[in-house]
């Protein structure tokens, strides 16, 4: 009887940390609601509509609404609770059934070729990391990220090359390398090297990408 006392207890406690948890992500969604700044819902949107991270439905989402994934560094400020909040608030405000006909605008753009294309230097990333490894001499023994904002034009409009401080775990640590950025800024300055993102067939301004680069890859 003392045991099952116990395991009975276990999972009360359990259960009762699972509402506050849940009720502290509920509370941390309205405290954004109530300055009119929502949040995309992720969880749901994949459970329900198959949405990927850079797919037309998403960059619909965040580039026409801007309904961002809010996070700290790799973790997100919530989970399915906070997701729920966002969901009946954004639906609140654009009006029912918001999502499932953005889902259906983002599958007619794919449909018509017109959905979204992420940014991208012409010759391909391999050439890109080549390039930055023979450029900017980078150590074999350290990790890099390379990241750069490319405008409607093709042209790099901000240039960002870090040295990582830790390796592993879901968070990377990185402080920016001032000698290779600066080599980097005038290596691209006025280069016409980048096909731009696109949208509904117009190229897309402030589009990002993102390279981890491991020099010794190259040796």
């Amino acid at each position: 009887m003392m045991l099952l006392s116990t395991q009975i207890y276990a999972q009360s406690s359990d259960s009762t940390s699972r509402i506050d948890w849940c009720k502290e992500e509920k509370n941390r969604a309205r405290a954004l609601i109530s300055k009119d700044t929502f949040d995309l819902p992720e969880s749901l949107l994949i459970e329900e509509f198959g949405m990927n991270s850079g797919d037309t439905y998403s960059q619909l989402l965040i580039l026409e609404f801007h309904l961002y994934q809010r996070s700290y560094g790799c973790v997100r400020f919530g989970g399915e609770c906070y997701d729920e909040e966002m969901f009946t608030a954004v639906e609140n405000k654009y009006g029912k059934g918001f999502f499932a006909q953005q889902k259906t605008i983002a599958d007619s753009l794919d449909a018509l070729g017109l959905g979204y294309k992420e940014a991208s230097y012409i010759e391909g990333e391999d050439a890109l990391k080549k390039l930055l490894n023979r450029e900017l001499k980078f150590e074999e023994t350290k990790m890099y990220v390379a990241w750069f904002i490319i405008n409607e034009q093709g042209y790099a409009s901000e240039v960002h090359i870090e040295i990582a401080d830790e390796m592993g775990g879901p968070m990377i640590q990185t402080h920016k390398d001032e000698i290779r950025n600066a080599k980097a800024v005038k290596y691209f300055n006025n280069r016409k090297c980048w096909t731009p993102g696109y949208l509904r067939g117009k190229a897309l301004s402030g589009e990002e990408v993102i390279l981890v680069i491991y020099p010794k890859e190259f040796k």
